[in-house]
């Protein structure tokens, strides 16, 4: 592995729901310290660690999750001083190079397609370096289920300009790739848009020396 989805930074406020047992608890500094020493442990052995759900994940409304999901009332303070310190400290402090925007919406704004999230909170105030990976379909979801987009197309659009590098899902390139292209093709993508994302990636792959030796 040269990259792992970890660790799991949801603080578990609501006993209700049903990923509670994959958390480190509901206490803000035992996830925060917990985490920071996953990350720092993860990429003292040049494995990225991508710490997830970015943001405001883990206290869906009435607990609920699936399709049956709503999502979070949750106010800023609340937000910022329960639900993102271990975030912030995972890399403010021990410099996570990955993380994973969650598919939830906070305050009316799909996570995913919010340059607040992924753009200004992420990178301008806790100094990311690194790239971000979407959840599942959390794409597909802000024209799906958020109706933020209009189409698949703007979906993806969105989603970039936000700050999202990486789309994971298993699903054919009309869903992602096609539309990406299209975009710079008709110029609604910027290309310097796209050199911005690719080299996040890239600097994450020359830190782990992936140039030098692929195969770990």
């Amino acid at each position: 592995y040269t990259n792992i989805y970890s660790p799991i930074l949801d603080v578990a406020r609501d006993p209700r729901w049903g990923r509670t047992v994959e958390t480190y608890g509901e206490s803000p500094f035992l996830v925060a310290t917990l985490g920071e020493a996953a990350v720092r442990g993860l990429q003292a052995e040049q494995v990225v660690s991508t710490p997830k759900h970015f943001a405001v994940y883990s206290v869906p409304k009435g607990g609920r999750d699936g399709n049956a999901r709503t999502d979070p009332h949750v106010a800023p303070r609340e937000m910022h001083e329960l639900y993102l310190r271990p975030f912030r400290q995972a890399f403010e402090e021990a410099g996570a190079l990955g993380t994973m925007s969650s598919y939830n919406d906070w305050n009316g704004r799909p996570v995913t397609g919010s340059p607040y999230f992924l753009t200004e909170l992420l990178r301008e105030e806790y100094g990311f370096d690194g790239y971000v990976v979407s959840d599942s379909r959390a794409v597909e979801q802000l024209h799906e289920k958020h109706r933020v987009a209009p189409d698949q197309k703007a979906a993806v659009e969105r989603a970039v300009k936000a700050g999202l590098n990486v789309r994971t899902d298993f699903s054919p390139p009309a869903m992602y790739a096609q539309p990406l292209r299209q975009g710079v093709r008709d110029g609604s993508i910027p290309e310097s848009l796209i050199d911005r994302r690719v080299r996040d990636v890239l600097r994450v792959k020359f830190w782990q020396g992936l140039f030098d030796d692929p195969y770990v």
